[in-house]
């Protein structure tokens, strides 16, 4: 799965878990923008999120791995080294 890929379906997953305030964001989605600061996410939505991700994608997240989600881009990567991991087994 490309990177394009998996931030569009990312997108998704995150447009479900933010408020209405922070909506116009997405016009302008980009992997910089900080899940707490920017989008308004706290840490029950990062749970909530988290749990969106395993099950779409089909990984597991683990408790510090969590810790380590603080912007989109860390999101993205996490996925896509979660994905690759499937891969070598």
């Amino acid at each position: 799965m490309k990177r394009k890929e998996v931030l569009k379906t990312f997108k998704e997953i995150l447009k479900e878990h933010v408020s209405e305030d922070e909506m116009q964001l997405f016009e302008n989605f980009n992997e910089n923008l900080s899940l707490s600061d920017d989008l308004a996410i706290d840490s029950l939505d990062v749970i909530n999120i988290v749990i969106d991700i395993e099950n779409e994608f089909d990984i597991e997240i683990s408790d510090e791995e969590v810790k380590q989600l603080t912007d989109v881009a860390s999101c993205l990567d996490l996925i896509e080294k979660s994905k690759q991991m499937l891969v070598e087994e």
